[in-house]
């Protein structure tokens, strides 16, 4: 290991590797880099993974993507992580770390990593670290397998926000610290925090109200196997991010040349839009905006007849539609902008989870009415 770890050094030369996302892999890198470096993080999570508490005469030898040979295949698998903890006799255990992010739990990798730390050591712990409930929930289903391999109590399940909390209580963090405290909370895997309607309807930017939408659109668009866009076309897919801009927090599934983009998520201040909110006593907007440059717009008339009747089917389903250069809507970007009141949508979700579920409910039906028919791909192919 290096005298001084670099974290640089480190991102530059890590590859990723099948089964895992590059979101995974850079999670997985920077924390490898704060447990290498500090002490008091070292020894949070040791006591969160192992119930162990860090001696002075302990060593921490620690590895990402680490190759091993699946007894079974002979095929070469990759721990996320790997801690090997020397001490005396009693002490020295080793630990295999699966983290996901937005990739779902797989019982056969978690097996076959249980198998293979039973062989290796007979004090081994398998830490599963996720990003959702729904990836807590399964892999805590795989236990009965996993204690096949390993006693009662080493094979943990973990979510990234228990982990936060864990290290927010280190006594002068690190400004390095901090940073990947803050990175973790804007990407969805620090603490739950629901939206409520007071905290909308009297918004301030300073207040965190933008911070929760932001994690909350991280959510939506990293945790695929809670929240699929599929049903958008691939074009769309391929180059989509979160994005903080023009007075909204969405989800922007960009197409070349933007021709067009939708964007998908939350408008919490409606000077750009040029659009009035739906129903400003019971906070901010849902929206949905189907987008383009006007000088893209010379030949719209084939998208903007298919977006006519969409509008109407969209209104059937709630929502409130202007199209391109109706009455109330005053910017000549949006071809068409669905949208309904966001405290309207979430008012009977106390949790987080519960909110994003009939958040994403209500936006992918939206895309669903949209898309799901081929019609308007087709339309627009006529008119870019």
């Amino acid at each position: 290991m290096e005298d001084h770890p670099n974290i640089f050094n480190v991102l530059f030369q890590f590859h990723p590797r099948d089964g895992h996302t590059p979101k995974e892999n850079f999670l997985t890198e920077a924390f490898a880099h704060i447990l290498r470096t500090e002490v008091a993080v070292s020894e949070k999570w040791l006591a969160l993974t192992t119930g162990t508490k860090l001696s002075a005469d302990d060593t921490l030898e620690i590895e990402t993507q680490r190759t091993e040979v699946n007894p079974a295949t002979g095929n070469a698998v990759y721990f996320d992580l790997f801690v090997s903890v020397a001490g005396d006799d009693d002490r020295s255990f080793q630990i295999v770390c699966e983290h996901k992010w937005d990739s779902g739990a797989d019982v056969n990798q978690l097996e076959t990593y249980a198998k293979i730390l039973h062989t290796n050591s007979q004090r081994g712990y398998l830490i599963f670290v996720g990003a959702t409930d729904e990836q807590k929930r399964a892999a805590t289903g795989f236990g009965e397998t996993i204690q096949k391999y390993l006693p009662v109590g080493r094979y943990r399940v973990l979510l990234w926000r228990e982990l936060y909390d864990e290290l927010t209580s280190i006594q002068q963090p690190s400004a390095l610290l901090i940073q990947l405290l803050a990175f973790m909370k804007t990407q969805g895997l620090g603490p739950s925090e629901p939206l409520t309607i007071p905290r909308m309807v009297n918004y301030l930017e300073g207040a965190g109200l933008v911070d929760i939408l932001e994690r909350y659109a991280n959510r939506l668009l990293n945790s695929k196997t809670e929240y699929d866009w599929s049903v958008l076309p691939a074009r769309y897919r391929s180059e989509a991010r979160v994005k903080k801009a023009y007075g909204r927090m969405a989800i922007e599934f960009i197409t070349e040349g933007w021709k067009p983009t939708v964007a998908v998520g939350f408008l919490y201040d409606t000077y750009d839009h040029r659009v009035q909110f739906v129903n400003p006593a019971n906070g901010i907007d849902l929206m949905l905006r189907v987008e383009t440059s006007p000088s893209n717009q010379r030949n719209i008339k084939p998208a903007m007849d298919v977006l006519t009747e969409k509008k109407r089917l969209l209104a059937q389903s709630g929502a409130k539609v202007l199209l391109h250069k109706e009455p109330g809507n005053g910017n000549n970007h949006t071809l068409l902008i669905a949208r309904a009141c966001l405290g309207d949508v979430i008012q009977n979700s106390v949790t987080e989870e519960d909110q994003l579920r009939e958040i994403y409910k209500k936006l992918v039906g939206w895309c669903e009415i949209l898309f799901q028919d081929g019609s308007l791909e087709k339309a627009l192919a006529k008119s870019f």
